[in-house]
């Protein structure tokens, strides 16, 4: 009797909990609290949304939030107790917040399955981005440097980053590309990391540097960069695999950084391109003695220009004039970036060969390389001094015939003289007199071959005059150079209507814009927007630079317009840039 009355008392207190938890989200409270109202701007906080029911599909709208904070992170727990008979259950989100400003905050109201929290209000301060930010409660906090706060246009200058933590980081770490508007902006080597004593506490680093070149004087910015991660939320008593899921978010945010951009010095030559650089080398080297030319010869002129604080593509050509006697052919220019802990290196490689055509005295004029120096302040010239070569006359053959020797079946070949400083008599017949079938067909052989010698010259004879047609051959597009930045360099050749460099430099645009890696003419770079106006200016562009017209037959303004144009209508063939540029960092 006792045990049928025990089991429906049993059912009914059952059914009366299950009926509870259901009816319980319709007169749910829910609230909001943080861990703290006072924080600093490089600082977190964690909201906590209660309601006080099991919620396991729906959640708080928390779209107000973004107006004022970063979301980093929103993780739910639900909870259900009985005491003495009381059954108690809650779901709580917990969301990490970080503040986009400082001031006065207040985190607004938000609603849920019609129930509304209260506002909180929150004091955000101003967060010290200095190596005395150890003393802080920051586990993480930045430090930004620059090796100069003034500079001129398109002078360049090293951020330099440094993230400090003092705690254990957990998952993935990332900081935000660094863009500045009217600036190019290069990463300088990979991320370092190492360890620092900051006020006699260890703090882990990482390191990243940054080569700043802008386009446009006046103010400005660099803009704050951030960086999140996730530290140990505490100590967990079983395993350090259940530290992983107990995770708390974290990010540090750098100030924004305002730069002085002088305009180019008034006392700079106006016909030379403006290169502003800490230091510029002009220097050559030739493949063997020019001292030692003969007419016909052919030797290969180095000229090599590398400037600190420039890129590669902000170098211009070297102009060579030409020499009466003297033919030249040059190779396509090697460009190069070279970056170290001060910045990039522009390293620029150029090859002519020279092929005296007559014996004579020859004078290569002086290379001069008109730069501003940044460290002085003065407008510099780095000169290659001339260089006269006596070339001698080349070696020319002549044949004379060789009396016949007595007609026997054991005969030796003709022995045949040459005399070096005769010259060649095309009107006497060359006899030859072969008397065994070996030398017959060693000679059909020889002379096969120099038929063919003398095909693969001739081909190459036109290549080479291809190459005099178009002097300084665009390089190819460089990988780590930004559309961006060519585009700016094409610009500025058209401001300037200098005829050589807005070839040049449309080339190096195209190629990047397009993402083609073998443009070498300027046709084929033209061709590649199926424009035809484009293509009647370019060929008015060539028509202008090689039939001695003036330079102000060329629309410069009208290249410039179609460019621009091309940018915002034609699509460009390359995928967009990722937004992290930190691997994940463990320390």
């Amino acid at each position: 009797m006792v045990r049928k009355t025990f089991i429906p008392s049993l059912l009914s207190v059952l059914m009366a909990a299950l009926l509870m938890l259901l009816a319980t989200p319709a007169l749910a409270a829910f609230t909001a609290s943080v861990d703290r109202t006072v924080i600093t701007q490089n600082e977190t906080l964690d909201l906590t949304l209660r309601v006080d029911s099991q919620s396991f599909r729906s959640q708080p709208d928390t779209t107000p939030l973004k107006k004022d904070f970063d979301i980093l992170g929103n993780r739910r727990s639900s909870q259900f107790q009985m005491i003495n008979g009381k059954t108690e259950s809650w779901t709580d989100w917990i969301i990490t917040l970080a503040p986009k400003r400082a001031g006065a905050t207040t985190i607004p109201a938000l609603s849920y399955n019609g129930e509304t929290s209260e506002p909180i209000h929150i004091d955000v301060r101003h967060g010290n981005t200095a190596a005395g930010s150890a003393n802080s409660v920051s586990p993480v906090f930045m430090q930004t440097s620059l090796s100069r706060q003034e500079l001129y246009i398109q002078q360049q200058t090293v951020l330099t980053l440094k993230i400090y933590y003092n705690t254990q980081l957990v998952g993935d770490s990332s900081l935000t590309p660094l863009e500045v508007n009217g600036a190019i902006v290069q990463q300088l080597g990979e991320v370092k990391k190492y360890e620092e004593l900051v006020n006699g506490r260890r703090h882990g680093v990482f390191e990243v540097q940054y080569a700043i070149n802008p386009q446009e004087s006046g103010t400005l910015t660099i803009p704050s960069l951030s960086f999140t991660s996730s530290i140990a939320a505490g100590s967990d008593p079983y395993n350090n695999f259940f530290s992983m899921q107990r995770a708390r978010p974290v990010r540090a945010q750098s100030a924004d950084i305002k730069l002085d951009v002088k305009p180019v010095p008034n006392d700079y030559p106006a016909n030379a391109p403006w290169l502003p650089a800490s230091n510029l080398r002009l220097t050559q080297k030739w493949s063997s003695n020019p001292d030692d030319l003969k007419a016909g010869d052919s030797v290969t002129r180095t000229l090599t220009i590398e400037a600190e604080g420039l890129t590669a593509a902000q170098l211009p050509p070297v102009t060579l004039p030409t020499i009466a006697g003297l033919k030249t052919y040059p190779d396509q220019a090697q460009n190069e970036d070279l970056s170290g802990p001060e910045g990039i290196t522009g390293k620029r490689t150029e090859a002519i060969a020279l092929v005296p055509t007559h014996a004579g005295t020859m004078t290569l004029s002086a290379v001069q390389y008109t730069w501003f120096n940044t460290t002085t302040g003065n407008v510099e010239q780095a000169t290659l001094p001339a260089t006269t070569i006596t070339v001698a006359p080349g070696n020319t053959l002549a044949t004379h015939t060789q009396p016949a020797p007595a007609a026997t079946t054991n005969a030796l070949p003709d022995s045949v003289s040459t005399q070096t400083n005769a010259p060649l008599d095309l009107g006497a017949p060359i006899t030859k007199r072969c008397s065994s079938l070996p030398w017959m067909i060693a000679t059909a052989v020889f002379a096969l071959l120099w038929l063919v010698t003398l095909g693969l010259y001739i081909r190459s004879r036109k290549v080479l005059r291809n190459d005099v047609v178009d002097s300084s051959p665009s390089p190819k597009t460089s990988e780590s150079l930004s559309e961006k930045a060519t585009f700016q360099q094409l610009q500025q050749a058209c401001q300037k209507n200098d005829l050589l460099q807005i070839k040049q430099q449309f080339i190096v645009w195209a190629g990047c814009f397009n993402n083609l890696d073998n443009l070498y003419s300027l046709s084929a770079a033209a061709n590649s927007f199926g424009h035809q106006e484009l293509k009647d200016l370019l060929n008015s562009l060539e028509q202008s630079l090689y039939s001695g017209k003036s330079e102000n037959a060329f629309d410069s303004a009208r290249l410039q317009a179609i460019v621009s144009d091309l940018r915002k209508t034609h699509v460009r063939k390359k995928s967009d840039p990722k937004d992290t540029i930190i691997s994940p960092i463990n320390p």
